[in-house]
């Protein structure tokens, strides 16, 4: 008897014709599950499983429901039960794996996933999870390879896509990157974060005319768009438009400046500034202009006055200005400061 086209109304009538067939008290829950009620669907599949505890399917739904009602303990218990009943059962194996890696349980999250794989290699989300767990913890070869197996299987998902290509940046092949991420931009166009992206690979190609054409359709859309605005400048200090790169810089970092979540870029926009000030004020001294270089580092120590490369600078033109004194005091503070970045302990109040 096929079960599985039965309204939740015929299921209940057939229980009470049949009240000890395990199949369809799972089905009624399935159709509880489906609804919605995962108390009801608790309590069929519980009934299922009072008529035939090694019912593998009751065991695996009734994980499934507890996982819906966020109990997980429970939920990774019944999946472990099924598994027990029925060692090849991929499904569950799946399940767990994905619930590792929901928690970040790497080790365990690849043991389940990979037993997933091996036991039905022909499920393409399988691979791409496997790869998500071997990317965070550094296995990027293996990241790449389990991404490609995702691919071949479902070569239509734009997010596989853009996985490999993060997994093939982060390993140093920015071609692949490249490739991979002009593949998801195609499906989807109003993504900038990957746009972004694609624009990060062609600069590291050396590409740098067709990053600054492909940056501009990112910024047209979203003009305040901070990973965008430090792209372009990176470009253009590139193509050696140094004065635009420290103006979008200095955009991007006014834009990210005390928000939460972007410490990490806020830091690098900071050290890409104090390059090109520090470039900005070779070259006015190899021009001959101590003075206006002095001005210029004076203008930036104010703004970034833990900056010892500064103060270094600093020192080489009062000593080119011959103010020996001041240049050493600037030299000592240079110092000081290189110390108390090595060991912050040596911190002292002046």
């Amino acid at each position: 008897m096929d079960l599985k086209d039965k309204s939740l109304e015929e299921l209940t009538h057939l229980a009470t014709q049949d009240p000890d067939n395990a199949e369809i008290y799972k089905e009624i829950g399935n159709r509880y599950f489906k609804n919605g009620n995962y108390p009801s669907a608790v309590q069929f599949y519980q009934k299922a499983l009072d008529l035939d505890p090694r019912f593998y399917k009751a065991l695996y739904n009734l994980g499934n429901t507890y996982y819906k009602m966020n109990d997980k303990e429970k939920a990774v218990h019944y999946w472990h039960r099924a598994i027990e009943v029925k060692p090849d059962f991929d499904h569950a194996y799946f399940n767990l794996g994905y619930h590792y890696f929901e928690e970040m349980f790497w080790k365990e999250a690849i043991r389940a996933l990979q037993e997933a794989a091996r036991l039905d290699p022909t499920q393409a989300d399988t691979h791409y999870y496997l790869g998500k767990c071997y990317h965070s913890t550094g296995d990027l070869a293996a990241a790449v390879a389990s991404f490609r197996r995702a691919i071949n299987l479902k070569p239509d998902d734009p997010e596989y896509h853009y996985e490999i290509a993060n997994s093939s940046y982060d390993s140093g092949d920015y071609q692949t990157a490249c490739d991979e991420w002009s593949i998801y931009v195609q499906a989807k166009p109003e993504e900038s974060k990957a746009r972004n992206n694609l624009c990060d690979a062609l600069l590291q190609l050396g590409r740098y005319d067709e990053a600054l054409t492909e940056i501009e359709k990112v910024l047209a859309s979203e003009p305040d768009y901070p990973p965008g605005l430090i792209t372009k400048a990176e470009i253009l200090e590139k193509l050696g438009h140094t004065n635009e790169a420290f103006d979008l810089f200095t955009r991007a970092r006014s834009l990210i400046l005390g928000r939460e979540g972007w410490e990490t870029l806020a830091k690098y926009v900071r050290h890409c500034l104090r390059r090109l000030r520090q470039q900005f004020g070779i070259a006015l001294l190899e021009e001959g202009r101590a003075q206006d270089a002095l001005r210029e580092v004076e203008r930036f120590l104010q703004d970034d006055p833990d900056n010892p490369e500064g103060y270094e600078l600093r020192a080489r033109i009062l000593e080119e200005m011959g103010q020996l004194d001041e240049a050493a005091r600037s030299r000592s503070e240079a110092t000081r400061l290189r110390q108390q970045l090595e060991d912050p302990s040596q911190a002292t109040a002046h």
